[in-house]
């Protein structure tokens, strides 16, 4: 346990690290004449509007939570669901911790169902679905901008996210065997003697035999289930739709004309890119991607880093509003949540 607990340190302040050498990169990279200049650029309306599509961004993520719920016998209401959706939004964006919001998620909700096994299934399907359209959208986004699909830039990404999406279908269609498969592999890492670096192979491993079992799971819920899956899959397109309307609008506020061909060619792979865990809550590594890979189709650096903080703002409100639900709460005497933070 005390190994484990070190670990986790380590790897929060390896976070803490990642964070301070992102935002020192944007900080030297971007100067901040040019950014405030920027910023002072504010279109009052497309501001509105892009504040606007956050409840509504937000709604239609909790609706899908919904319906995964409903088919776990594990609903409790659309309004007391985007509670515990704003709660976990509180601890993924503003707490500095290894507690995540979908672990806060499965842990009120189990709460209200009194099982948090079927809560967890909930937020594991949910989370899944969305990692799978994500990865989908990352392999083919490249065919809406061919004259740049040579670059390494795009190609290296697209085809990272294709070998995923493949590993992810094999594993969703073959559980059977992706399951004997992982027994047979970890019983096999058991059994090697003494090498350097197998605590380094054995927590790789456990990490993808985590991300398998996640995978297994929401392919035994989904399965031979159509209309499920049918609802959930729009739900989830739907979400995405949003994303790349909520990155045009933050262009937008800030005056600039991005098409929505380009946003919907780079947002998936910059959102990729902001779901490797080397900074908190991807703080300075999903600004840094949107200044990269936009100034790559000529948005000025200073522009896009306007934009970012303004999307980093409305995920803190967000925040915020479960910061005030958690308090409120707490001093009501419910739904108070025990010492998490030794959770990964």
């Amino acid at each position: 346990m005390e190994n484990r607990n070190r670990g986790i340190r380590w790897g929060f302040w390896l976070k803490c690290g990642g964070t301070f050498l992102f935002l020192y990169a944007l900080v030297r990279h971007v100067p901040l004449a040019e950014l405030s200049s920027q910023i002072g650029e504010l279109d009052p309306l497309y501001f509105v509007l892009s504040v606007i599509l956050v409840p509504i961004m937000v709604c239609a993520s909790c609706a899908k939570w919904v319906v995964i719920a409903r088919h776990q016998s594990a609903s409790v209401g659309f309004l007391r669901h985007l509670r515990h959706y704003a709660v976990g939004y509180y601890y993924s964006n503003l707490l500095p911790s290894n507690v995540g919001g979908d672990i806060v998620r499965a842990f009120l909700l189990g709460k209200d169902i009194e099982s948090h096994s079927r809560a967890a299934i909930t937020v594991i399907v949910e989370r899944v679905t969305g990692v799978i359209c994500l990865l989908l959208l990352g392999a083919v986004s490249w065919t809406l901008r061919l004259d740049k699909a040579a670059s390494p830039y795009i190609w290296v990404p697209a085809l990272g996210a294709t070998g995923l999406l493949v590993f992810t279908l094999v594993l969703w269609f073959a559980r059977r065997w992706a399951q004997r498969t992982m027994n047979a592999l970890f019983a096999a890492i058991e059994r090697l003697p003494f090498l350097p670096g197998r605590r380094w192979l054995e927590r790789i491993f456990k990490a993808v035999s985590s991300f398998t079992g996640k995978i297994l799971t929401a392919s035994e819920q989904m399965s031979g289930r159509p209309v499920f899956v049918f609802r959930v899959t729009a739900l989830t397109v739907l979400f995405y739709g949003l994303a790349i309307a909520n990155v045009w609008l933050a262009y937008r506020t800030f005056g600039g004309l991005v098409p929505v061909r380009d946003v919907a060619t780079l947002l998936p792979i910059v959102l990729l890119i902001s779901m490797v865990p080397v900074s908190l809550g991807s703080l300075g590594l999903a600004e840094g991607a949107y200044v990269f890979y936009f100034s790559f189709l000529g948005v000025s650096p200073e522009l896009s880093l306007a934009m970012g903080l303004l999307l980093r703002l409305k995920m803190i409100t967000v925040g915020v509003v479960g910061l005030v639900v958690n308090w409120v709460s707490g001093r009501n005497g419910g739904d108070a949540l025990p010492d998490l933070t030794e959770t990964e």
